[in-house]
């Protein structure tokens, strides 16, 4: 190996060992707002971490930050689902009641 090849691969090894910073993590990650960005953000975690540029610690922290993201998110569509079927529920049982009030006595 030459001189040269020994100082490139010195260089490449010290790239992937260089901290993130603040700047690139809010630039490379996509923002937590929709399952798309989300998936996205877990693969470029994952590459970061097998790549080393982040530790495992730090990867299992954003892994649960993404994960409780999923989870805040089927909450909230059950609970509009749920408030949904409690509506159609009222219109149901007042369709029920209005032939009873009018019906003979």
């Amino acid at each position: 190996m030459t001189p040269d090849e020994a100082r490139a691969l010195g260089k490449l090894s010290g790239a992937s060992r260089q901290k993130l910073t603040l700047e690139r993590v809010m630039a490379d990650l996509p923002p937590m707002d929709s399952i798309e960005h989300v998936k996205a953000r877990l693969e470029t975690i994952c590459n970061w971490s097998v790549a080393g540029l982040v530790a495992g610690s730090q990867a299992g922290a954003a892994v649960r930050a993404c994960e409780q993201w999923l989870k805040v998110h089927a909450w909230a569509l059950d609970v509009a689902r749920v408030r949904q079927l409690e509506a159609r529920v009222r219109e149901l049982e007042g369709q029920v009641a209005k032939p009873r009030r009018s019906g003979p006595r």
